[in-house]
């Protein structure tokens, strides 16, 4: 996933794509991997539990696939969607 998360007064704020996700078009609620700091590399990343229908989350279906039609599978963006800190799951920097 590209995503980048930047830490704000009340919160965070979530910017990023991921494609070929199992379960985004039927999932409410997902646990979202992200970067807070990417020069301390695989220590900058983040755990943030994320409302699926939360304004700035878009989710498309993959719908042309070659097999496995019985798994949804989609895309996920994420366009400025405000995180409150308690969204943070652990400490921030152990998400990895």
């Amino acid at each position: 996933m590209k995503s980048a998360v930047q830490e704000v007064d009340d919160g965070f704020i979530l910017n990023g794509t991921k494609m070929w996700i199992s379960g985004v078009p039927v999932a409410d609620v997902g646990i979202v991997y992200a970067y807070t700091d990417r020069a301390a590399k695989h220590k900058g990343i983040s755990a943030f539990m994320v409302d699926m229908h939360a304004p700035g989350v878009t989710q498309k279906a993959i719908d042309s696939k070659l097999g496995l039609f019985c798994a949804p599978t989609g895309e996920i963006v994420f366009e400025d969607v405000k995180l409150p800190k308690d969204a943070l799951v652990g400490k921030k920097g152990d998400g990895f």
